[in-house]
């Protein structure tokens, strides 16, 4: 089993992912992840800053997006792959996201953030 399939399952365990549930990752990169999550699911929505990786994205994709630019606001670079966690948490709160929880075991030293839309 690889590594994207094990966080995938890890995921799904977390999020109690459903059938029909809907999930988004930000920074999909080459769309391991993705492809993984998708078999769990019943919509992933895929982001990508890397315009070389966005094309990936696009060919996984029926329906490339309409702008694969960050909205504004977000800055382009970010210094690197990956974001700094602190950075995220600021703007996903300040996008009206709910923070639910981070973990920082993930592989490759890195953390995953789980954050939630709130119902309205």
């Amino acid at each position: 089993m690889g590594v994207y399939q094990k966080e995938a399952d890890r995921l799904a365990v977390l999020l109690d992912w459903q059938p029909t549930g809907t999930v988004a990752e930000i920074g999909a990169g080459h769309g391991q992840l993705t492809l993984a999550a998708a078999k769990r699911l019943g919509k992933i929505y895929s982001t990508e800053l890397d315009d070389k990786l966005v094309t990936n994205l696009q060919q996984l994709d029926d329906e490339p997006p309409a702008n694969s630019k960050p909205p504004d606001g977000v800055p382009q670079d970010r210094g690197g792959h990956g974001m700094p966690q602190k950075l995220l948490v600021e703007e996903l709160t300040s996008a009206g996201f709910q923070g639910v929880q981070t973990l920082n075991d993930w592989p490759n030293h890195g953390y995953c953030a789980v954050f939630r839309k709130p119902r309205l």
